[in-house]
């Protein structure tokens, strides 16, 4: 017989019988008694994944961002109302498409200041995929993939040191050589972004 654990966060209706508090105060556990579950109260901090959405009163797309929350518990949305967070226009964003798009063209939107859209395909970065700017979004559509060139030994995509960032919904795939697949601030810097995190969901990382 095989057991699975299950380890969740701020996740509502799961039963806490015989459950018993774990030491640190900010949770349950039951694996005491033979069973798998280990639930946590509440995510110190947590900015749930951006989405494409279908705005009727303007007829055009629109990305939402949900805002950054503390100590929470549940979704930030209901049925009626997708939470606090903010909508940006779909002109704010490249929309790249794997046929004519690649590290370059999503550099040079990145450059003026677009958050980038990835339709799904197929990406070669022949140079690292540079984001500079703080609060940018970078959202792959179907799982778009991203592969680092041949002649790319650095990574697919590097992230400088700003606040705000958030990357998701992507698939880095290492076809071929490349020291990282993805870098995230640079070595021995100090910078502390608690209050506004940078932000990775949704990413496949394959190396082989």
């Amino acid at each position: 017989m095989e057991l699975f654990g299950i380890f969740a966060q701020e996740v509502q209706g799961i039963s806490t019988d015989n459950a018993y508090s774990l030491e640190c105060g900010l949770g349950v556990t039951n694996w005491k008694y033979g069973k798998t579950y280990t639930l946590l109260y509440h995510t110190d901090a947590i900015r749930e994944k951006p989405f494409l959405y279908f705005d009727e009163s303007v007829q055009d797309y629109k990305v939402f961002a949900p805002a950054l929350r503390r100590k929470t518990q549940g979704p930030s949305w209901t049925e009626n109302n997708m939470g606090e967070g903010t909508s940006y226009d779909i002109s704010q964003f490249h929309v790249a498409r794997a046929d004519r798009d690649n590290a370059s063209t999503i550099n040079a939107a990145l450059n003026e200041r677009k958050h980038i859209l990835l339709t799904p395909g197929i990406y070669y970065a022949e140079e690292p995929i540079q984001v500079n700017n703080p609060n940018t979004i970078l959202l792959g559509l179907g799982l778009a993939t991203v592969i680092s060139g041949q002649n790319n030994t650095e990574a697919a995509i590097k992230v400088a040191d700003v606040d705000g960032v958030t990357i998701a919904g992507v698939i880095l795939d290492a076809q071929y050589s490349s020291e990282n697949m993805i870098v995230i601030g640079t070595k021995g810097c100090n910078t502390h972004q608690s209050s506004n995190p940078i932000i990775l969901q949704d990413l496949f990382v394959r190396v082989g």
